[in-house]
Formats: C-alpha cells, structure tokens, sequence
C-alpha cells in the first residue's frame, strides 16, 4: 500500500470537527469515520479506491489540514481528480 501527505491551508477560521458534523447530517455522506482528531473518507477512483484521512494540526485561527492518502495506488499528490474533494467538500 502506498501513501501520500500533504498539508492544505482553509479558510480561516476554520474546525474540522464542525466542519465533519455538517458533512455527516448529510445523507450522501454515508460512508466515512470521526474519531474526534481525524476524519477518514473512501473516494472510488477510476485507478481503484483511496482512503484519505484529515487531521487539523494548528488552531482554528492559523488552520492547516494534514491530508493523507492511502491506497494500492494512491494518485501521485497534487494531481488527478481527487486533489480537489478536501476543498470542495470541507470549505
């Protein structure tokens, strides 16, 4: 299994575990885990499916998002279809 990291900036100010609840009341969303620090969600890719785990690691007023991806195949980070869903989908 291969694995990819990488770090986006949102928009401040920002919480991931709001930002999780939100995402979770909706009922497209029904496949994916908080554990109170990390948010993990499976995307089905066409290359096959990627695991991508989100964890807040600086305050609300200065948020960073750590981003991995994990997979057989992950894509390569910063490329393909999936590097925009953390933005589209957290804000």
């Amino acid at each position: 299994m291969s694995r990819g990291v990488f770090v986006l900036e949102p928009i401040r100010p920002f919480r991931l575990d709001l930002t999780v609840w939100a995402l979770r009341r909706r009922p497209d969303n029904a496949v994916d885990r908080w554990d109170g620090q990390t948010y993990r969600r499976v995307l089905a890719l066409p290359a096959g499916p990627v695991e991508v785990a989100l964890t807040q690691i600086a305050p609300p007023e200065a948020a960073q998002l750590q981003v991995a991806v994990s997979g057989q195949a992950p894509p390569v980070v910063g490329t393909g279809d999936w590097i925009s869903w953390p933005s589209a989908s957290l804000g």
